[in-house]
C-alpha cells in the first residue's frame, strides 16, 4: 500500500495508530485544511490531533533513515481559507510540532468566470417550490440536447431534503419528464436498510451521478441530486451545469465551496441560483446560536470529568462522548458530539485534561445458536477439532498462533460457559 486515505477522526483509533507506526510515513497530505481553524467555516476538532499523531510517529523506529529520525513532510490543501485561517494553520504546526518555518504558501485565484449567479426572492415555501420547478424547466429548455447534471442544496436539513425529493419526484413523474432525481443525506443508507426509503444507497447514487451510466436506463443514472452538506467530499464531476440553493448555506465560504462544484471541466459553464426567503436568515442565525458553546457549559463539563475521575479512581478515565452528553443533562435524542468535542478541546488547550486515543473493546453477551441445541456441545464442536489437529503436530511444527490457541483453549471454554450461564439468567 502506497497511499492511505483516512478521516482525521480515525487517527483517534488505537488500532489504526498501531498499523501506521509499523510503516515509514513520507508525508501527511491534509485536505480541507481550513478545518484546523476555529475561525474557519467548518471547524473540526479532530484535526487538532493530527500534530500529536505526527509527533508520535516521528519517534518510531520505522521513521529511522541512516540512524536519524526523519521528519514527516506536511502538505495542506484548502479552497476556502481566509488570511486569518492560513495564519491559524501555520501557528498550529509551529506550536504543536515545533517547526521553525511557516508552511510555504501557494495561493491560486478563487475567481470563477464560468459561473453565473442569480438570487430569487420568494415569499413562502409554495412560491419557493414553484420557482424551483420553473428553474428546472427553463434549464432543460436552455440545454436541450445537452446534459444538465443538477445539484439542489439544502445544506443543513435532511428532513426537508427527503420531503422535497418526494415532491419533485412526483412532479417529474406527472409531467412525464425523462429525469431521475435522488436525495443525498448522511443517514440515507440507514433509511434504505430499515425500509424507510426504497431504492439506491449513497455509493450507488454517487456512481450513477458522477459516471452518468446508461442514458437510456433510468436505473443506471441520476440527473438531479437533492443534497445536504453530506454530499461534497470527493465530488469532482466536470459537467455540472446547474446548482440551486433551496436554502442558504451556513457561511459565505460554504457557499463558495458548494457552488464551486459547477462547471469544473475545461470550457464548461454553470448557473448558480439562490432561492431566498427572508425567514431563512432568521433560521440561520438560530442555528448558529444553537451551535454556540458558552463558558458555563465548559465549566459543567469540567465538573462532570472531575466526578468521573473520583468515581473511576484511575487515570486515565474511560468515558464516551454520549455518556458525557447524558451526564451534562442533555436530551439523549439530540446527541451532538461536535459541541462536546469543542468543549473538550478548549479544556485540553487549558492543560486541564489530555484526550487520548479511543480503545475499542468488544464483549460477547450471547451465542448465535438455536435454543433447542446444547450450546456447550456446539462450542466444543467448533473448538475441539482445531485443538486435536494441533496436538498431532510436533513442537517444531507449531506456530506462535498455534501455541497461543492451545494456551487459551481452556480459558475460551470457561468464557463460553460464563456467557451461556448469563444468557440463561437473562
Amino acid at each position: 500500500m502506497d497511499i492511505l486515505y483516512l478521516a482525521p477522526e480515525a487517527l483517534r483509533s488505537e488500532s489504526i495508530f498501531k498499523a501506521l507506526q509499523k510503516r515509514h510515513i513520507e508525508r501527511f497530505v491534509i485536505d480541507e485544511a481550513h478545518c484546523f481553524s476555529m475561525w474557519g467555516h467548518n471547524f473540526r476538532q479532530d484535526y487538532h490531533f493530527i500534530a500529536q499523531t505526527i509527533k508520535e510517529l516521528e519517534k518510531k523506529q520505522h521513521q529511522d533513515k541512516d540512524n536519524n529520525k526523519e521528519k514527516i513532510a506536511i502538505s495542506c490543501f484548502t479552497a476556502t481559507a481566509k488570511p486569518e485561517v492560513i495564519e491559524n494553520i501555520n501557528q498550529y504546526f509551529k506550536d504543536n510540532l515545533g517547526r521553525k518555518t511557516d508552511l510555504k504558501e501557494f495561493i491560486a485565484s478563487s475567481e470563477r468566470e464560468n459561473l453565473s449567479y442569480e438570487v430569487i426572492e420568494v415569499e413562502d415555501e409554495e412560491q419557493k417550490k414553484e420557482e424551483l420547478w420553473q428553474i428546472l424547466l427553463k434549464r432543460q429548455e436552455e440545454l436541450k440536447g445537452y446534459e444538465n447534471p443538477t445539484i439542489i442544496y439544502i445544506p443543513q436539513n435532511a428532513t426537508l431534503c427527503k420531503k422535497l425529493w418526494i415532491w419533485l419526484k412526483d412532479k417529474i413523474d406527472k409531467s412525464k419528464l425523462n429525469l431521475v432525481v435522488e436525495p443525498f443525506y448522511a443517514k440515507l443508507d440507514d433509511d434504505v436498510r430499515e425500509g424507510k426509503k426504497q431504492g439506491r444507497k449513497k455509493a450507488e447514487i454517487l456512481k450513477a451521478f458522477i459516471n452518468e451510466g446508461n442514458k437510456l436506463n433510468k436505473n443506471d443514472r441520476v440527473d438531479i441530486i437533492i443534497a445536504t452538506t453530506a454530499f461534497g467530499m470527493g465530488i469532482d464531476k466536470p459537467n455540472i451545469t446547474t446548482i440551486i440553493h433551496y436554502q442558504l448555506s451556513d457561511s459565505l465560504e460554504s457557499y463558495i465551496q458548494e457552488s464551486g462544484r459547477g462547471a469544473r471541466g475545461k470550457g464548461k459553464k454553470a448557473k448558480c441560483f439562490i432561492l431566498y426567503d427572508k425567514k431563512d436568515i432568521d433560521k440561520n442565525f438560530s442555528q448558529i446560536r444553537q451551535s454556540n458553546l458558552d463558558f458555563g457549559e465548559i465549566k459543567s463539563l469540567v465538573r462532570v470529568l472531575k466526578n468521573e475521575y473520583r468515581k473511576q479512581k484511575r487515570n486515565p478515565i474511560y468515558i464516551s462522548l454520549k455518556h458525557l452528553h447524558k451526564k451534562l443533562g442533555k436530551n439523549e435524542d439530540k446527541f451532538d458530539p461536535t459541541l462536546i468535542k469543542t468543549a473538550l478541546l478548549e479544556i485540553e488547550e487549558a492543560d486541564i485534561v489530555k484526550r487520548k486515543r479511543v480503545k475499542t473493546q468488544i464483549y460477547a453477551t450471547s451465542l448465535k445458536i438455536k435454543e433447542d441445541k446444547d450450546k456447550m456441545d456446539a462450542v466444543h464442536k467448533i473448538l475441539d477439532p482445531q485443538k486435536k489437529s494441533l496436538e498431532l503436530k510436533s513442537n517444531e511444527e507449531l506456530s506462535s498462533d498455534d501455541r497461543a490457541f492451545l494456551d487459551l483453549y481452556r480459558a475460551m471454554i470457561l468464557i463460553m460457559q460464563n456467557i451461556i450461564q448469563r444468557s440463561k439468567e437473562k
